[in-house]
Formats: C-alpha cells, structure tokens, sequence
C-alpha cells in the first residue's frame, strides 16, 4: 500500500498519497505529480521530504488541498534511498499519509571543464546541470562508464595526463573519488557490463579472436572466460540481461555478415550466433522485459528506434527520433517513466529526443546548448 500512514476508511479523517507510490524511483532536475486524496480535510496541506535519517525537506507548505502539486525536483538534491514523502494536513499534523521507500536518483553525464572531467546532474528538459563530483585526474578517455548498483558505485576507464592508464571508482551518489588504481597493463577491451555475479566483462581482441574477459577491480589483471564465436568486426555495442545471464554483443563475422553473438555472461560460454539483417547499430539498449535489443538505426532519410527480438534477430521499426541528423550512438533508457533518451543533433542544434519505449513515439525533444558524454541513469 502506497499509503502507510492513513487511515483507509473514507469516512474517516485521513490522508491518502496516490503518487508517487511506495518504493518508486525519482529523479533529480525532473518534475513528479504528487497526488493525494484527503476526507474530512478542508485546509491546505503541507508536502515534506524524510531522508532515511530522518532529516526532513520541505517540498512545499501550505498549499491548496487540490489533490496535486507538480514538484520540481531540485538539480542538487541529495541522492540516496529509502526516503519518504508525507503529505500531512497543515493544520493538525497528525492526519498525514506518506509514500514510503523512494529512491532519488538521477541521469548522469560526463563533460570536461577545461581543467577537469566532470560527473555532473543533467536535466535535458530544463537544459540544467548541477555538478556531482569530478574524475580524479582523468584526462583522456573513450567514455567507458559502469553503474554497480549493487556495490552504490560508478567505474570509469581512462588516463592521466601521463597517459598512465587507471581505473577510476567513485560514489554514485555523492560523485566522491573512492580510489584510482594504475593498470600495469592498459586495457584494450571495450564494451564493459558488469554481471550479476558482480564481475566487470568486455571485449579484446587477442590477435586472432575476440574474447570474452573478466577485470579484476583490486588488481586490474583480466582474465580470459570465452570467447565471441567468429566475431571479426563490430562497434563495441554490448547489452546485458542479469535476470538470465545473457550478453549480447553486434557485430559482423570473418564473412562480414551481420550477427548477434549470445553469451553467458558468467561463465563466459557461446550459446548461440543469430543473423542480423542490419548489424549498423547505435546506442543498444536492453529492453525492460529482456525480449528486445532497442537501437537507432538510420533508413537513408532519417533515424529510426528500432527493436530487434533477441531470439530470432527479427526487426521492428518503432518510430522515428525526430529530425536526429547526426550523433555518436549516446542513449539511455529511464526506468522512472520507461522512456528511451537519444543524445544528438538536427544539424542547428544539439539536442535530447524522449521516445516512448511502449509505442516508439516521440515524445518531448529538448534543445540542450552543453551536452554530455556517457550518459547514466544512477540509481
């Protein structure tokens, strides 16, 4: 129940929190409509924010007893679990309901300041960033980013400005350097996910095949756990299904023929090779129930969302992303309202297209004037 405070008898004086609900996911620099039912309650009511702490936040006081108020998100809200959101009659706090085990996350990117490379909270929809922290003495790099949600922590692959090569930990939700630890041996591998094992897995290439390895964070060594079939060309493009341990790596074979490797993404084993028709893909995202690769793919006039059955490799054409002309294959899927982002530009303008994972509309596309690398939801 969204509601574990009020009493849920309609005749009965109380206070109801419709939205969000219990355990949902919020995101900072966004707008979420609070809603609430109330009986017997005719005054304002005041909205608090109730960090696990239990350090409280005023959303907003005295406000119309309406049934909803957009709440605007601050950039610089504090990231963390386990608040609540109470809606409490203002005058007699003790009718109030709550939604309760919310997290406030937040969309992530990257951007180099001119001295520093930046983790920064990112609003497309408010062309607003606020920042989170920074990346030690990053310097260069291909914008390999991890999310470990299970260990709260962001993975970053990169070098100094020795061009000494290192791997970068930091807090997801503070954006603190945690540690940075010089590789002996430069990684060459791309593609990283991390398992449901908690490993780190990519792609290198060892001279004559393209294996599957496994990087150690505490020592930096890796460690060879498979290999990709007869994959001979590709774009780093990887996705990963933690529910049945599956990677799934694009690219073409030795013939140059569009394939889908399938990969057990713990033990490292082949477990099947599909033929794609189109292999040019950009921005591969799993999608929610694990059934689909989704991508943008451009048909000779414009870019297209499109969705390929990870069983069958059969495509289906989504919608269109706008008027996308160009971009660097920059997406992320939001759990928070389950829509897919594309980070690009119609050629005038750099921009963040909204497209709707359910029907592949476009929904929104914000005109952003400082864009980002590597794009993360953290959560």
């Amino acid at each position: 129940d969204a509601d574990t405070d009020a009493d849920t008898d309609a005749d009965t004086d109380g206070v109801s929190v419709l939205g969000p609900t219990s355990e949902a996911l919020l995101l900072a620099s966004s707008t979420v409509a609070v809603t609430w039912d109330t009986a017997g309650i005719s005054s304002a009511v005041d909205i608090d924010l109730v960090a696990a702490d239990g350090t409280v936040e005023s959303v907003v006081g005295a406000t119309g007893n309406i049934g909803s108020y957009d709440w605007s998100i601050p950039e610089d809200a504090a990231l963390a679990e386990g608040y609540t959101l109470q809606v409490t009659d203002s005058a007699d706090a003790t009718l109030s309901g709550s939604a309760v085990d919310l997290t406030v996350g937040a969309l992530v990117g990257f951007r180099w300041s001119g001295s520093e490379e930046e983790v920064l909270v990112v609003s497309p929809e408010r062309d607003a960033t606020s920042l989170l922290g920074t990346v030690g003495d990053l310097y260069y790099w291909s914008a390999q980013v991890l999310v470990d949600r299970v260990n709260d922590q962001l993975y970053v692959f990169g070098y100094d400005s020795a061009f000494v090569s290192k791997f970068y930990t930091l807090d997801m939700w503070t954006g603190t350097l945690v540690s940075d630890l010089t590789l002996t041996d430069p990684s060459s591998a791309s593609g990283w996910q991390i398992n449901s094992a908690g490993d780190l897995i990519g792609c290198r290439w060892s001279g004559t095949e393209e294996e599957l390895v496994m990087f150690d964070r505490g020592t930096g060594t890796e460690t060879a756990i498979g290999v990709v079939g007869d994959l001979q060309y590709w774009s780093s493009q990887t996705a990963i299904d933690n529910v049945q341990d599956r990677l799934y790596v694009v690219g073409w074979d030795s013939s140059s023929d569009g394939q889908l490797w399938v990969m057990d993404s713990v033990s490292g084993t082949l477990i099947d090779t599909i033929a794609l028709t189109n292999a040019s893909l950009s921005g591969i995202q799993l999608s929610p129930d694990g059934s689909q690769l989704l991508y943008g793919s451009w048909d000779g006039s414009e870019e297209k969302m499109v969705a390929v059955d990870v069983t069958t490799g059969a495509e289906t054409e989504l919608g269109t992303v706008g008027d996308l002309l160009y971009w660097s294959g920059q997406t992320v899927i939001n759990p928070a309202n389950d829509t897919m982002l594309f980070w690009g530009s119609n050629g005038t303008d750099d921009k963040v297209y909204e497209m709707d994972l359910a029907t592949g509309a476009e929904l929104s596309a914000w005109t952003v004037t400082n864009p980002i690398q590597a794009p993360r939801i953290v959560y």
